[in-house]
């Protein structure tokens, strides 16, 4: 545990665990996930500030990162639901993780716009993603299509600075708050 502390987590990771860190790691530290909001009652939520907002006082929109398979070693796609509120915060409402085959995928994002009032999806645009944004939009799915411009490290930058300012927030004890916590 002492070296643990002095030596930080990521190279405690590395060094003793054995565990391979990636280039980017570290980028978004532990402290800077402590500014929870916390949710009450249905569709209400009371931001670290004191702050009391409403499910219809915030714009709902997703962002979707496609993975088509379902291997144990495949990367998951990811549905993050997030509320912007009026002042500019955001908050993360919902992640759904899973690993899914192609055809798989439309039904999952319909059912996440209907279970949280999404308005707008976006969706990186690139290799077979194009089929799944067409799918989409012909069931009436609302997609925005993202066009990646720089590396995943670069473009993790302003989610970093928005965490440490507490400009985007987590929920307190969502179910899948420590795996997205991890994979950060």
């Amino acid at each position: 545990e002492a070296a643990r502390r002095d030596m930080g987590p990521l190279l405690f990771a590395q060094e003793f665990l054995a565990e391979f860190v990636t280039a980017g790691a570290g980028l978004f530290k532990p402290e800077w996930f402590e500014q929870r909001y916390e949710p009450f009652g249905p569709d209400h939520w009371r931001l670290p500030d004191g702050t009391q907002v409403s499910r219809n006082a915030v714009s709902v929109f997703a962002t979707v990162d496609l993975a088509v398979s379902t291997k144990t070693t495949a990367d998951y796609t990811v549905i993050a639901v997030v509320g912007r509120v009026r002042d500019g915060r955001l908050l993360l409402l919902h992640v759904d993780r899973a690993r899914r085959e192609g055809p798989d995928i439309v039904p999952a994002i319909r059912s996440i716009m209907k279970a949280h009032n999404v308005r707008v999806f976006w969706i990186e645009r690139t290799a077979f993603q194009l089929s799944i944004i067409q799918e989409a939009r012909r069931r009436g799915i609302p997609v925005r299509e993202l066009r990646p411009d720089r590396d995943k490290v670069a473009r993790a930058l302003p989610l970093t600075a928005a965490l440490e300012g507490g400009r985007f927030l987590l929920p307190r004890n969502a179910p899948w708050e420590k795996e997205v916590i991890h994979e950060l």
